[in-house]
């Protein structure tokens, strides 16, 4: 059952203006499927269909010192996008009849999401860099090198 493509379909990031001095208390990053649909494929066919995972990825950028009730962020990124996956006739069936009640078995959803994410995270770090905003990641951090020994191997 691969995953054989993926698109985006909108793409925003928003640094909102606010006073410094400012310190961000928290990166709130979020995806989720949000349809699924069978796509027509002229490359599919014989007992295999394709569907189209489409889903969303938000990260938020929330400010220290803003309540619950007034969350003041300092930028936004928002991605959409589908990714396309194929698999026999009869598991495509399941998988559709599966989200009529928003239900998606966990190894389709492993597979789906670790896709949206990885690509999600590529894109949404290079929009943080155009834009002034942190990593929505953490980045490694070099540490200076301390000796411990005085032992040459």
């Amino acid at each position: 059952m691969p995953v054989v493509g993926s698109q985006w379909n909108e793409i925003k990031a928003v640094r909102n203006n606010v006073k410094p001095p400012v310190r961000i208390k928290q990166i709130n990053r979020d995806v989720k499927i949000k349809n699924i649909t069978e796509k027509p494929s002229p490359v599919v066919g014989g007992d295999q269909k394709m569907l189209s995972f489409e889903f969303e990825f938000k990260v938020s950028y929330i400010l220290e010192g803003t309540g619950k009730k007034k969350k003041t962020n300092m930028g936004e990124i928002y991605l959409s996008g589908e990714i396309l996956f194929i698999d026999k006739k009869e598991k495509i069936a399941a998988i559709l009849k599966d989200w009529k009640k928003k239900k998606i078995s966990d190894d389709v959803m492993r597979e789906v999401l670790q896709v949206a994410l990885d690509q999600s995270h590529v894109e949404s770090m290079n929009l943080a860099q155009k834009i002034m905003l942190p990593s929505p990641i953490p980045l490694p951090v070099l540490q200076r090198r301390t000796e411990t020994s005085g032992y040459i191997g």
